[in-house]
């Protein structure tokens, strides 16, 4: 991220950013009757999701002290979804992601 002094203690920030999947599953646990006997099921599944996306992220933050900060970014990222049902493409996802930080700098 590339940081822009506005002010004193205060900055804007952007720039990319690369995402990399470090899990994607799914449990869930519940109940289901078979043959009018109660069986209990747990299933993990993995979601249907790129490993890899890239983005842009715009951002504020404020130092209170010279060593610790708060900020705040929003950040926009596309990844290309390899699972669609039409093998002769593949559909690009875009997701966003609101954050709150916490920067200590030393």
């Amino acid at each position: 991220m590339f940081q822009f002094k506005i002010i004193k203690d205060f900055y804007l920030e952007a720039g990319p950013q690369l995402n990399f999947l470090v899990n994607s599953k799914k449990t869930t646990d519940g109940n289901y009757k078979y043959n009018d006997v109660k069986q209990a099921i747990k299933t993990n599944n993995k979601f249907r999701t790129s490993e890899f996306d890239f983005g842009y992220a715009l951002g504020t933050g404020y130092y209170i002290t010279p060593n610790i900060g708060v900020n705040v970014r929003y950040s926009f990222s596309v990844s290309i979804d390899q699972h669609t049902t039409d093998k002769d493409y593949a559909a690009f996802k875009g997701s966003s992601l609101f954050q709150v930080g916490l920067a200590y700098k030393f």
